[in-house]
């Protein structure tokens, strides 16, 4: 009676910082962020919110900062591999399309840098009615009441809190499965480009198009957000020999960029160019390359430990 509890949350990303942000607003709670990273890079394209999110930003008073770095969503557009226009979907309502580096900054901005101790790769996790147990891999361990982790779809929190279900036989079969990978994706938003080169960007609203390539497994989408850049992600579906040897990534990173661009640098964008001239455009450093993994789990929380999560880069492309 009387203490102010802990909230530990491991992961820095969206899901991590949002909950941080609503945390900061509660006199009587206490919270840390437990990032392995030991630096944030503005890893990732294009993202929207939509008219069922936006009064939350209203209500933490983030809405008109997220408005001035955003376009609204007019239409996605789908084309054929040559360009051919398949189909304009119109919205009902608009949506704020936007890169995603700027809401993670936006997000970031709101939390307080004492809060956010960066190096802490978790090892494992415990729990007692009393409290939970961190453990990370500088041999560091930390204590608080509640653990939430939004470390991305390896979660070492998952990992933990599931191995310690399944001794005690509570975990369902579905979530022993392992994660099933269909294919791989590859994000950037490039540096400002000339409006000049692409006239899609003197357009006070965002241009949203889908390209499906013919007989071929890609599909690429192009969004123009502002500052005069152009957000892109490139999906290439797996073949059943490459899921077998793909090596599971969880992290954003530019690994293994070379194989993946030569498979999809020639094909053309329907503003101008081709997607190698987007690459082109993007530092490579900030080029990530993903396996997009497919499962619903079931169990989402365990006595003191729960899980959430902003899901994958692609979902945000397409959402």
């Amino acid at each position: 009676m009387g203490k102010v509890p802990k909230v530990m949350i491991v992961g820095a990303g969206l899901g991590g910082l949002m909950l941080a942000i609503l945390l900061e607003r509660m006199d009587d709670v206490e919270y840390e962020i437990f990032e392995r990273s030991t630096t944030l890079k503005p890893y990732g394209a294009g993202m929207i919110i939509g008219p069922n999110i936006l009064p939350v930003f209203e209500q933490l008073g983030l809405l008109d900062e997220i408005t001035r770095v955003s376009f609204p969503r007019k239409s996605m557009d789908i084309y054929k591999e040559d360009l051919t226009l398949i189909s304009s979907m119109l919205q009902g309502y608009d949506g704020l399309l936007f890169s995603r580096p700027h809401l993670h900054k936006l997000l970031l901005s709101k939390v307080p840098p004492e809060k956010i101790k960066y190096g802490k790769k978790v090892l494992s996790v415990g729990q007692s009615e009393h409290g939970v147990l961190l453990r990370c891999s500088d041999k560091s361990v930390h204590e608080g009441d509640i653990l939430v982790g939004a470390d991305g779809a390896y979660s070492a929190v998952r990992q933990s809190m599931y191995e310690r279900l399944l001794k005690e036989k509570k975990l369902p079969k579905i979530d022993t499965q392992s994660l099933n990978v269909g294919y791989t994706c590859m994000v950037g938003t490039t540096t400002p480009q000339d409006p000049e080169v692409y006239n899609v960007l003197k357009d006070d609203f965002s241009h949203f198009a889908v390209v499906i390539a013919d007989d071929k497994p890609h599909s690429w989408t192009i969004i123009t957000v502002p500052g005069n850049r152009i957000a892109w992600g490139i999906v290439i579906q797996m073949s059943p020999e490459e899921k077998d040897a793909a090596f599971r990534n969880s992290e954003w990173g530019p690994e293994s960029l070379g194989a993946t661009i030569l498979q999809v640098e020639h094909h053309k964008v329907p503003y101008g160019g081709t997607l190698g001239d987007l690459i082109n455009a993007t530092p490579r450093e900030l080029i990530s390359k993903v396996y997009l993994e497919e499962k619903l789990f079931e169990t989402w929380n365990h006595n003191r430990i729960c899980l959430i999560g902003d899901g994958n880069e692609i979902d945000g492309l397409l959402e």
